[in-house]
């Protein structure tokens, strides 16, 4: 299910907790500053060719331990990494309006149904884009490198200045979400269960399990986390 993502990173947690008992050593060179430009393009290019690496091995697709797709691997650990420098560094208290990324992060969504076309329009074998040593692979990990960064600081800047408050409702669902996580696809298959037996089309059944199932995994969650002591692993 879902949940292998909180396994990994309470794998990552324990591995930050253990070193932080281990070593003092901080490093951050943009504390209080958003990383430049140059910075953030050697990152993407460090990102790309540590998944066109890993995916040599493990191509997308292949799980480790049934459930990891260690092809996704180094985005994870970067962002992982980096969202606690971001923390620390107080990095998107002071980032600016970044124009330059705003236009990669359009290019780079218009870029992937053209890189599609060309590709099956060339007949290439669609595994190669997903590991393996060849360009194809190179060149889908160098996307989505781009389009992890991009977007990441894109929407970052736009929340923080245009949806930056909260009304009664979003501010009794933000302490849910984690909960939501952790229990929605209980709560969707079991709603999900009478619909397969209700002659209607699919896009109907996914429309009012969507509209049950949504408001029904906040209310569970609420209840649940009134529950003593809850909080402190839920939030």
């Amino acid at each position: 299910g879902p949940l292998w993502f909180v396994e990994a990173l309470l794998i990552f947690s324990t591995v930050y907790v253990l070193y932080r008992l281990i070593s003092n050593y901080s490093f951050n060179p943009f504390k209080n500053t958003f990383p430049t430009n140059a910075a953030v393009t050697g990152s993407i290019i460090a990102i790309a060719l540590g998944t066109f690496f890993v995916r040599i091995w493990y191509p997308v697709g292949v799980e480790v331990w049934d459930h990891f797709q260690l092809g996704h691997f180094t985005h994870y650990i970067f962002s992982f990494w980096v969202g606690l420098l971001a923390y620390r560094g107080r990095w998107f208290e002071n980032l600016s309006n970044p124009k330059p990324w705003k236009r990669v992060a359009i290019l780079s969504i218009i870029a992937l149904p053209i890189m599609i076309a060309v590709g099956m329009g060339m007949g290439y074998d669609i595994n190669t884009f997903l590991g393996t040593f060849s360009w194809q692979s190179l060149v889908l990990s160098t996307w989505e490198s781009i389009a992890c960064l991009s977007i990441i600081i894109s929407l970052a800047y736009i929340f923080k200045n245009r949806f930056d408050t909260q009304g009664r409702l979003i501010k009794w669902m933000s302490p849910n979400f984690y909960a939501v996580y952790i229990l929605h696809a209980l709560v969707i298959v079991s709603i999900m269960i009478p619909f397969l037996y209700i002659a209607i089309p699919t896009a109907l059944k996914f429309f009012f399990v969507s509209l049950v199932s949504v408001p029904m995994c906040f209310v569970i969650s609420d209840l649940i986390r009134r529950v003593p002591y809850t909080k402190r692993v839920l939030g």
